[in-house]
């Protein structure tokens, strides 16, 4: 099995249910940290960085770093089984290792480990950036009617 479809599989296990954060990172942190280890140094992790930056940037929404985990994971179940039920590989395989690759960042924060604080300033700025680039699409369609 593929280790797209192994994390899929992982995600898609909690569709059901609501895990809280304490759970997530007690439970479930060896299985993040073995996918982990085995998509960090693959050719399309690094083709989807910007992916990454964007919704690790977005995480920064919430102050609360237990609630960003919390938020993220549950996102990240919604997205993949979603693009699971629309048989979109390809969306199947960009979410599970983009949040996968996110919620492993979270963890790494919460339990101050390895915290890269550049990481964190380009992934804010990567989403700050998207975000302007979004209000000016909106002001320009506004003035199209």
């Amino acid at each position: 099995m593929s280790i797209e479809n192994k994390i899929k599989d992982f995600f898609l296990g909690f569709k059901n249910s609501t895990i809280d954060e304490k759970d997530i990172i007690s439970n479930e942190i060896n299985t993040i940290n073995s996918f982990f280890e085995e998509i960090k140094n693959e050719e399309y992790t690094s083709s989807i960085e910007k992916n990454i930056l964007t919704i690790y940037g977005y995480t920064f929404r919430l102050n609360d770093l237990n609630q960003r985990l919390y938020y993220t994971f549950s996102e990240a179940v919604n997205a993949i089984n979603m693009d699971n039920l629309m048989k979109n590989e390809e969306g199947v395989k960009l979410n599970s290792y983009v949040y996968l690759y996110v919620i492993k960042l979270l963890i790494n924060e919460i339990q101050n480990d390895n915290v890269d604080e550049e990481l964190i300033l380009k992934a804010k700025k990567t989403y700050q950036e998207m975000e302007n680039n979004k209000a000016k699409e909106n002001k320009y369609h506004v003035y199209q009617y």
